[in-house]
């Protein structure tokens, strides 16, 4: 029995795309995903992945640098966003910066991030590590999305 789930488990992390994450070269990023599937402005371009329930849109904008400032992920037309695509673009994004660091915004509550405040929304999942220097917000209403962006993408939108 245990030999069968970790091979199930295996297969399942091997099939799963390994996100990039925020301050990742971009070079890096199309090394991993190979060419945008879009690239609409000079810093910010696209790949589309499938998961179980369909297609999804993964986005990356870039500084000047050609380090990733913000990365989103969301499902492309109708397919479905579950809890387990979310939580493994959040375990990307952390992955390596201790869980110390990091705050959970209750919804309603105020925050600031990047120089500017922020109240977490009633449908968003919140995460802030000031020392990684990610912003990650989950909008768990359909169709739901995630987003992590760093402090300068938050002062360039100011």
């Amino acid at each position: 029995m245990t030999r069968v789930l970790l091979t199930f488990l295996l297969a399942v992390l091997a099939s799963a795309p390994a996100w990039a994450r925020v301050g990742e070269p971009v070079s890096e990023i199309r090394k991993r995903y190979g060419k945008p599937q879009g690239h609409p402005d000079g810093r910010t371009m696209f790949w589309m992945f499938e998961n179980d329930f369909g297609a999804m849109h993964y986005t990356v904008t870039a500084n000047d640098k050609g380090l990733s400032m913000a990365e989103g992920l969301k499902p492309y037309r109708r397919t479905r966003f579950t809890a387990q695509d979310a939580e493994t673009f959040i375990g990307m994004q952390f992955a390596g910066y201790p869980e110390a660091n990091r705050r959970t915004i209750p919804p309603g509550q105020a925050y600031r991030f990047g120089g500017q405040d922020f109240v977490c929304g009633a449908q968003e999942h919140v995460v802030v590590d000031e020392t990684a220097g990610i912003l990650l917000i989950w909008i768990k209403s359909d169709p739901g999305s995630v987003l992590a962006v760093s402090p300068e993408m938050v002062q360039r939108t100011k």
